[in-house]
């Protein structure tokens, strides 16, 4: 990782997820390159095998490893170390879809936070059905 700042920063907690970083990280690259923008992108995961190792090289991303588990320690692991004058953090299980950081870039200065969440007013996701049960029992 270079020490020097790039326009964004994408921070994402694996945890483990193979399949979904094969299908997800393209589709990120795609995106952010139609935008234009020295970017980087943060993979953050406290029990990365070859195969993620990997993964992350072909896909010309950074692996961190987290000092301990969990979510919020891989969170802040991936914020420290960017250097992103912007950060987004995502999920790597594509409940997000790739393009829409295209829109999330688009109103980075309208606030100083933005959060986009299933679970705020006009949210939603796209998700087998079972899972959005056991998403909204979590909360």
């Amino acid at each position: 990782m270079s020490s020097q700042s790039c326009d964004l920063s994408i921070v994402i907690p694996a945890s483990g997820g193979t399949e979904n970083l094969t299908e997800l990280l393209p589709q990120i690259r795609t995106s952010l390159e139609q935008l234009f923008l020295v970017h980087e992108i943060l993979i953050v995961d406290d029990r990365s095998t070859e195969i993620i190792r990997n993964i992350v090289q072909q896909n010309r991303c950074v692996l961190l490893h987290p000092s301990s588990a969990g979510y919020g320690e891989a969170i802040m692991t991936g914020i420290r170390q960017s250097t992103g004058r912007h950060i987004i953090v995502m999920d790597a299980d594509q409940a997000h879809p790739a393009d829409f950081l295209q829109d999330l870039w688009a109103a980075r200065n309208t606030a100083d936070v933005i959060v986009s969440s299933r679970y705020m007013e006009g949210g939603r996701a796209e998700m087998p059905g079972l899972r959005q049960l056991l998403s909204k029992l979590q909360t």
